[in-house]
């Protein structure tokens, strides 16, 4: 190989170098910026994973709180409470989405 082969090899390879250091450092970016972050009160969760974000004892108040009978759930695994409360809040959503369907079809026309 001649000199200016070789100089251009070294280029390309340094190059590749970074580009894959790059590729790495915004693979890390990506990775933190999809992380789910703790809503500030449970009743702000749009997922379960949000959900699971709080400790028993934040979930154990919000079914209080909410008049949902802990007793029953006591016993149970953080699993239990995050699936109660996430239950809970879901149809709080559903029962909010159905209430402004109404109000928006109130026009006198049944839609099917």
């Amino acid at each position: 190989m001649s000199t200016a082969a070789a100089k251009i090899a070294a280029r390309i390879t340094k190059m590749e170098k970074e580009l894959s250091d790059l590729k790495m450092e915004l693979n890390k970016v990506e990775e933190k910026n999809t992380r789910v972050k703790k809503p500030k009160k449970i009743d702000d969760c749009e997922s379960i994973e949000e959900v699971k974000k709080f400790s028993v004892t934040e979930l154990k108040e919000w079914l209080k709180k909410n008049e949902i009978n802990v007793k029953k759930v006591s016993e149970k695994h953080k699993e239990d409470f995050v699936k109660i409360v996430w239950k809970n809040i879901s149809e709080e959503y559903s029962d909010e989405e159905e209430e402004q369907e109404d109000e928006e079809s109130e026009d006198g026309w049944e839609y099917y």
